[in-house]
């Protein structure tokens, strides 16, 4: 990054960042993360109390979701995707954001992404609800670096979802 109107971060998206954005893509806004933490709950205690056979098998089902399921899909999807496996340089500008891989190069424009998201290791942006570009914090020098990119984003955005 050399200025705060002109950054660049460059790497490779890994299968373990992939995975992670899969996660980060179904993490809830905050006012419906405490309302899944409510409902959480009252399905951990009706578990215990009820003790009901149909209870045991839905709550099978999500740990195989999350723990098997999504982990592997991503890690599928990622080995068919050869073009996220390619080295990235990205780039921010007045318009937006520059990709740019030794097979194509593309311009978002800020008014294009409609919504995103970060953890303390990754950023999604969305141009589209299901479609998303990554950028992990290891693309960037320093971890305070990838802050000062996620303070551009919401500076240019707005506020993550």
């Amino acid at each position: 990054m050399q200025t705060p109107n002109k950054m660049i971060a460059q790497g490779t998206i890994s299968e373990r960042d992939y995975v992670a954005s899969q996660f980060l893509h179904l993490r809830p806004r905050p006012a419906l993360a405490v309302v899944g933490l409510v409902l959480v709950a009252l399905f951990a205690v009706g578990l215990v109390v009820a003790r009901s056979v149909a209870m045991w098998g839905v709550a099978a089902y999500l740990v195989g979701l999350f723990a098997v399921y999504i982990p592997w899909n991503a890690k599928r999807t990622y080995r068919q995707y050869k073009a996220i496996q390619e080295p990235v340089i990205i780039e921010t500008s007045e318009e937006g954001l520059r990709f740019r891989r030794p097979n194509a190069q593309e311009v978002l424009p800020w008014s294009h992404v409609r919504k995103w998201r970060h953890s303390k290791h990754l950023v999604v942006l969305y141009p589209t609800a299901n479609i998303f570009h990554l950028v992990p914090s290891h693309f960037f020098a320093t971890q305070q670096l990838f802050g000062e990119f996620v303070a551009a984003l919401k500076e240019r955005i707005g506020d993550a979802t």
